[in-house]
């Protein structure tokens, strides 16, 4: 409760008077001055009484020697009052506008006084007393004569009573119950000890019994199990005897069942296998062979590896010339400027799924504007492209596709492969040997499209090796598991396999090649991709 007095006094109430003679401080001296100047001592002893006398304002004459006048009040301060130990603030003429000290904060002990101090003819003072502390046996007394008025520095001393006094009651309490329970706990303890020692005594009989009933159950147990083992016995001479000739009857059925199936599959094996070398032969011996050397050796390869190739010069041949001429400067530009057409082309893959075919652009400030309207007005040229807008300054540009199969299939991955047998041809000299969605079954059923395969005849081993290329303008993780699958059906080493995925990121191709054990590349790296495929080969290369 010491702690509570001392707070209350030397701290809350200093800081509470520091604050209103801080704000004194910036107004009562305006006001006092214009009182003295205009000789109104009544209002001036008014505006002293404001504070109703908990703190002392006095006012004395300009050397502080004789008072004029004070805060009425029964206060200690009032009492041997020594002026000289207060703060004050100087009363002038003209009234001062601006203040002349300040408190830095509320726990300040004095006065700053201001650098730049008001100007005039001194008047008076005015004086700030601090209220006078009442001890603490005193704040005792007053409390005990009423501890239940909640008001001033009484409500701490009551609240610190009451605390205290309920806290003793809980402990009485919780003291009370804790012995209570233990009582209870005990007596509780002794009656479990009782019924374990009842339980145990009733236990140890009926364990003797079980023991007895166990020992005559399991006697008649070994009986019954040594007629049982003689009635087996004696029924599995009568079935061997009666039911031998009907088993081996049975058996020799079986196998010779088997055997004429197995038969029939090998025949069927052969008639396949001669068939399909039979075709093969006639592709080879053809007077017209549209297939080629080169093209020949995928084929064969492909055969040899228990892979069945669905071969048609129609769909699956590519040549420099003929159907694939108008589309080469189309691919050939989208595939050297893909970064810069990256936008514009994801925005036509939208289009083939949507119903009507059309599509909008809208050109950005970063946007390589004459690349993009040279694509758009070569697909124009070529008819993928019905309706275009007009090009020249536009910012948004409106178009529709033909509604074309072919148109389509160019727009979501075709080109890609037309690019990449150009820049093969552009950059190596090679004829023939290029296939593009060859499709092919696998021994267990399974089916899927080479996108394009080559071939080449290793000068030293004279063996046939391809190089499969997987072109994605997409997603690619959706098949790789089959992709995977090829590879180690064909037995192809990671270069020969190029998994080409043109959203891919140049610093995820590492990553990729090693997960995937396949050759990962992007429009970026093709070269190098290439490159690496063909190492084992003998192919003349351009110079780029």
């Amino acid at each position: 409760m010491y702690r509570l007095h001392d707070y209350h006094w030397n701290e809350l109430m200093f800081q509470v008077q520091t604050v209103d003679f801080n704000i004194l401080s910036h107004t009562l001296p305006t006001k006092l001055s214009l009182d003295l100047l205009r000789g109104d001592l009544a209002e001036l002893q008014r505006t002293l009484d404001s504070g109703y006398g908990y703190f002392g304002l006095v006012v004395t004459d300009a050397d502080g020697r004789q008072i004029i006048a004070m805060s009425r009040s029964e206060e200690r301060w009032t009492r041997n009052l020594q002026l000289d130990h207060h703060p004050y603030d100087l009363l002038l003429d003209p009234p001062p506008t601006q203040p002349q000290k300040f408190y830095t904060s509320y726990a300040a002990k004095a006065p700053t006084p201001y650098p730049v101090q008001p100007q005039g003819r001194v008047i008076g003072r005015v004086y700030y007393v601090r209220r006078v502390p009442r001890s603490f046996i005193e704040d005792l007394a007053i409390w005990s004569q009423n501890p239940f008025e909640l008001r001033d520095e009484r409500f701490p001393y009551t609240i610190t009573t009451f605390s205290a006094v309920l806290l003793w009651f809980i402990s009485v309490i919780v003291f009370n119950a804790y012995h209570l329970n233990q009582r209870y706990l005990q007596q509780e303890k002794e009656r479990i000890e009782q019924e374990r020692q009842q339980v145990a005594e009733t236990l140890a009989e009926n364990q003797e019994q079980l023991s007895l009933s166990r020992n005559e159950t399991q006697e008649l147990r070994n009986l019954l199990s040594i007629n049982q083992d003689t009635i087996q016995e004696l029924k599995n001479i009568l079935a061997t005897l009666g039911h031998r000739n009907a088993e081996l009857e049975n058996v020799l059925e079986t196998l010779s069942r088997r055997n004429a199936e197995l038969e029939r599959l090998i025949a069927q094996k052969e008639f396949e296998d001669h068939t399909q070398r039979e075709k093969i032969s006639r592709i080879l011996t053809r007077e017209n062979n549209s297939v080629g050397e080169r093209n020949t050796r995928i084929l064969l390869a492909l055969y040899e590896a228990n892979i069945i190739p669905h071969y048609n010069p129609k769909d699956n041949h590519l040549t420099s010339g003929g159907d694939l001429s108008p589309l080469r400067r189309v691919a050939k530009h989208l595939g050297q400027n893909f970064d810069k057409l990256r936008r514009i082309y994801w925005v036509l893959k939208i289009a083939c799924q949507s119903r009507d075919k059309k599509f909008s652009y809208t050109y950005q400030k970063n946007d390589h504007k004459n690349c993009i309207d040279n694509f758009l007005s070569m697909l124009k040229t070529k008819g993928h492209i019905t309706e275009l807008s007009p090009l020249a300054q536009a910012r948004v540009v409106n178009g529709q596709l033909r509604d074309e199969p072919e148109v389509i299939n160019f727009i979501n991955g075709g080109w890609l492969e037309i690019y990449i047998y150009d820049f093969f041809t552009r950059n190596y000299r090679v004829g023939d040997g290029w296939l593009k969605n060859l499709k092919y079954t696998l021994l267990d059923g399974q089916q899927g499209e080479f996108d394009l395969i080559h071939s080449f005849q290793d000068q030293i081993s004279r063996e046939t090796k391809l190089i499969i290329v997987e072109c994605k303008s997409g997603d690619y993780a959706e098949k790789m598991g089959k992709y995977q699958n090829i590879c180690r059906v064909l037995g192809l080493p990671a270069k020969q396999f190029i998994m080409l995925a043109v959203e891919v990121e140049d610093d995820q191709l590492e990553n990729l090649s090693q997960k995937y054990t396949m050759t990962f590349a992007n429009l970026n790296h093709l070269k190098q991709a290439f490159e690496l495929a063909i190492s084992s080969d003998s192919h003349e290369r351009r110079s780029a």
